[in-house]
This record gives C-alpha cells, structure tokens and sequence, in this order.
C-alpha cells in the first residue's frame, strides 16, 4: 500500500499545484466565515456579564461548603443572593449563546459546502474554483444527508451503550467492570468512526446512495484498517507538530488565537482533505 511519506508527498504536490483555487475555496468558505463569527463573539457578545458570572462562581466557589453547618446566617443569605443573581445573569445570556450556536452551526454548512466542492474537485489533478462550486451544488445535500445519518448512527450507538451500562448498574460501580466498559465503549467507537470516515469520499466519487455509501465505507477497510489507522495517527501528529511549532510562532507574534484557527484553516485542513483522498484512491485500487 501507499507509504504515509509518498500519500503526503502527493497531497503536497496537489495543493501546490491548485494553491490559488484552494486559497480560494478556504477564504470564501472557511476563513471570511470564521472572521465574521469571531468578530461578532469578540464585540456583540457582553463581555460585562460574562465577566459578572465569572465574578459571582468565584465568590460562591470561595465558600467551604463542607463546613456548611458553620456558616453563619448572614453568610446563607449571601450564598442565596449569589445563586440567584448568577442564575438571573445567567438567563440574560441565553439568547446570545443561542445566537452563537445558530452561527456556528451556519458556518459549518456554509464551509462544509467548501469541503464537498474540494473533495470532488480533487479527484482530477487539476481544477479550478468555479469546478468546485458546481460540484458542491449538485453533491451538497446528498452528502448532508450522509452526515446526518451518520450524527444519528453515532447517537444510537452513544444511548445504547449508555442503556447496556445502566442495566447491568455498570454506572453504580466504580470498580474494574466499568473501567472496562469504558474502554470497550472507546474502541468500538473508534472502530466505527473510523470505518465510516471514508464514507464522504465514496458518496463524493461515486455519487451513489447514502446507505450503500456507509456499507462500501466498511468493505473498504477490509482488511486494512490497522495499517489506514496508523497513516491516519501519523497525520494528527503531523498536524499536532505543525500547530505547535507554527502556533506557537504564530501566538508569540500576535498573541491571538483566531490567527492560528485560520492558519489551520488556509494549510492543514486542504492538505487533509488530498492526503485522505490519496488513501480512499489507494484502497479503492486495492480492493478491485
């Protein structure tokens, strides 16, 4: 199979090769939208009750409460007077948490228009950024729906292992049985996870169903899933490296962490996209 230096090496050559459609791509769908999110969190939403809740949670935290029995009554009503009034800034800020939630839910579709546009665009060496709208436009919502049944796949998965736990009263326990629930939970989400991670891709390609998308996804990695999950490691700690060594630089000079989100945005997630892409061609190839 395909080395972890030669799929990088590839994914490399094709970002250098198509840089200013990407560039393109990443400042209309990722970067101009996480600007405009940050911004509006940075100046619309009221740092002074922010500041205010933070205030009173200190105050309440200064308090023992394992010495309860030694407070005095003015003290309980201080307490009490706290709880309420953090409980009313608190209710002041639901709208602008549901204001931020809304926005970076529409952020997401808005870049992840962007995604599906470079992924199909990808697949050819060469391709410019209107190729990438008009694959987006006629792949977006097959490949929405795709997300959601996997998010619902995810969550199913999630409430069953939850319900398998409270049945057996593996919850009531703290002993090795639930450490090994835990784990065991952990690994076969992962397991899943992963399985259906090339699941976007196939949809992409082939422009096939949804279902029968997930059901290549796992035939897929047949076979090869230990040696695509090491490729897949080895890619985070590349990541990992870059933003610690760049990010670093990066805060050092202008102390601002949103620089370093759109970094991430402009090198490390392109050059993501064509590094799995180059594994789905390989594994497609070998699974003939």
């Amino acid at each position: 199979m395909m080395g972890f230096g030669t799929a990088i090496s590839r994914a490399w050559k094709e970002y250098k090769l198509n840089f200013v459609s990407i560039l393109t791509l990443v400042l209309v769908f990722s970067v101009v939208p996480l600007l405009i999110v940050g911004f509006i969190g940075h100046y619309f939403v009221p740092s002074e009750l922010i500041n205010q809740q933070k205030e009173m949670t200190t105050k309440l935290q200064s308090f023992n409460v394992t010495e309860a029995n030694s407070l005095t009554d003015a003290q309980k009503q201080e307490i009490e007077q706290l709880y309420l009034s953090n409980f009313s800034l608190m209710l002041k800020m639901v709208p602008f948490f549901i204001i931020m939630l809304v926005l970076y839910i529409l952020m997401f579709l808005f870049y992840f228009f962007g995604v599906i546009g470079l992924i199909k665009s990808a697949f050819r060496s060469n391709f410019n950024f209107s190729d990438a709208i008009r694959n987006a436009k006629r792949l977006y919502w097959k490949a929405l729906r795709l997300i959601i049944v996997e998010c619902f796949f995810v969550l199913v998965i999630g409430l069953v292992v939850l319900l398998i736990a409270v049945i057996l009263k593996l919850v009531d326990t703290s002993g090795i049985l639930l450490i090994i629930w835990i784990i065991l939970s952990i690994c076969f989400f992962v397991w899943f996870l992963f399985s259906i991670a090339f699941s976007i891709y196939i949809l992409v390609d082939e422009e096939g169903k949804v279902w029968s998308t997930l059901k290549k996804s796992f035939i897929l990695l047949r076979g090869k899933w230990w040696i695509t999950f090491a490729k897949t490691l080895l890619f985070v700690l590349f990541s990992i490296l870059f933003y610690t060594i760049v990010g670093a630089l990066v805060y050092f000079l202008f102390n601002e962490q949103l620089v370093i989100s759109v970094l991430g945005s402009l090198i490390v997630y392109p050059i993501g996209i064509l590094f799995y892409k180059n594994l789905y061609l390989e594994l497609k190839s070998k699974s003939r």
